[in-house]
């Protein structure tokens, strides 16, 4: 398939069944919630149940998200053009760990630079570079500099780790396979590293194009700002997610 026909098909794809955008849009609003606490906020927290939803059902639910979507690479690469349901739970929530595993351990470096970079102290390079800029200053460059590298190691890894994930459903879902590098960049090499920064560019555009425009009439119908994340959440997210995914699978298959 080219390119294009990749779009086309991934475009259409969640449309198969509309109601799954629904309850994946569903599982997101929840994530969501559970998502909007940071650690101080929960460490105030009295009650015992509220304090539990947000501590474990948050992640669990984030968990089968990302287990359905993985279900989607799965069911793609074998040639199914329809949505795949929502059951075998516990497969879902063992494959959202998987891919939160593959996710961090290609992420690490880039968390591992900026780890470093907030321990080392600027005042300690001033003085050695003898150089008359203040510590503010120095501090402002060096999380320039710091934040550039991780970021372009970021745009680097990022389709890299995706093909990584899709060679994963393709060997069964076993997570060993995700990390055989040698193999992984072979297959790249197969498709044309040239076809996957197409695919990575082009995808990522038409979902950059696609989020603005959704946003912006949802945004003229819906004014209420929470009401306007709920029905992005509800609709936009779990279509796009799907059409990405779909699409990796697809390219996956391409050479």
């Amino acid at each position: 398939m080219t390119i294009m026909e990749i779009v086309k098909d991934s475009l259409r794809y969640p449309f198969s069944d509309w109601k799954k955008i629904l309850i994946l849009g569903i599982f997101l609003v929840f994530n969501s919630i559970a998502g909007e606490k940071d650690i101080v906020s929960l460490l105030r927290i009295t009650n015992v149940t509220v304090l539990w939803f947000f501590l474990i059902i948050g992640p669990i639910i984030g968990f089968v998200v990302y287990g359905y979507l993985f279900r989607i690479v799965k069911s793609s690469l074998r040639d199914v053009t329809e949505l795949p349901e929502f059951n075998e739970w516990f497969g879902m929530f063992k494959d959202g760990i998987k891919i939160f595993i593959i996710s961090f351990v290609y992420e690490s470096p880039a968390i591992l630079i900026l780890v470093l970079a907030v321990l080392f102290n600027p005042s300690i390079l001033s003085k050695i570079a003898l150089t008359p800029l203040s510590f503010e200053q120095i501090l402002l460059v060096q999380t320039g500099i710091v934040g550039s590298i991780a970021s372009l190691y970021l745009i680097i890894i990022f389709p890299i780790g995706l093909m990584a994930i899709a060679y994963m459903a393709y060997n069964n879902s076993k997570l060993r396979a995700a990390f055989r590098f040698s193999e992984i960049l072979n297959k790249i090499k197969n498709i044309g590293w040239a076809n996957l920064i197409e695919w990575y560019l082009v995808i990522g555009f038409i979902l950059l194009i696609l989020t603005t425009i959704a946003v912006v009439i949802s945004f003229i119908f819906f004014p209420i700002i929470h009401i306007l994340d709920i029905v992005i959440e509800l609709t936009l997210i779990p279509y796009l997610s799907m059409y990405f995914v779909r699409s990796l699978a697809l390219f996956y298959k391409s050479e």
